[in-house]
């Protein structure tokens, strides 16, 4: 009974479209770019430049990536981060909020 009552929960998390919360140094690999991670942490820092804007998020493990968002939360907010994640040379691994 209860492998049927697990198998039905996770066919509900995946069929709902659901993105599990992922670590951040986990979610930094080739393999998932362009795909949609979601990962939580505090904002470290607010970054604002010319059309630019996104906010660094450092998770438990003290990890950080940039999220490019239009929404800026406080400083020391936690937040969970839904996007697709990119890389680029000079930024590295960052995430455009959805």
């Amino acid at each position: 009974m209860k492998i049927a009552q697990a198998l039905l929960l996770l066919s509900v998390v995946l069929f709902s479209g659901c993105v599990a919360v992922q670590s951040i140094n986990d979610i930094k690999t080739d393999e998932l770019i362009g795909e949609t991670v979601s990962v939580r942490g505090v904002v470290a820092e607010r970054i604002i430049l010319g059309e630019i804007s996104g906010f660094v998020i450092k998770d438990s493990y003290n990890d950080t990536i940039f999220i490019s968002s239009e929404s800026l939360p406080a400083e020391g907010e936690t937040v969970t981060v839904t996007g697709i994640l990119d890389k680029k040379l000079l930024i590295g691994y960052y995430i455009t909020q959805e």
